[in-house]
């Protein structure tokens, strides 16, 4: 589940039977890539388990600032902080100089 809660980016998903130390949480340029693993033997019988999760990063989110959190209730909680745009006033003539096309002859 995604949400854009207290102006944070926030995935929450349910990972109660996963251990922290079975889930591997990165992010890869504008992606949040969640993979875990668990192996459980019973006698001679091994059983697996794997999840995997990709969430594409908003472009108002700073990759580097993604923080994980596991609960008690077995929810695995991933958010961070959108950037804040600050806006930028314009004054004077739209027009900053004229430009021409280089010549033939400069180019070789």
């Amino acid at each position: 589940m995604m949400s854009e809660r207290d102006k944070r980016y926030r995935v929450e998903i349910d990972i109660e039977d996963f251990n922290p130390e079975d889930l591997n949480i990165k992010t890869v340029d504008k992606k949040l890539v969640i993979t875990a693993r668990k192996e459980e033997r019973v006698g001679s019988r091994t059983s697996s388990k794997e999840l995997n999760r990709e969430f594409t990063l908003p472009d108002t989110v700073d990759p580097m600032q993604v923080k994980a959190f596991f609960s008690d209730s077995g929810k695995l909680l991933v958010e961070a902080p959108y950037l804040r745009s600050i806006t930028v006033s314009h004054e004077g003539s739209p027009h900053f100089g004229t430009s021409s096309p280089l010549s033939g002859s400069l180019i070789r």
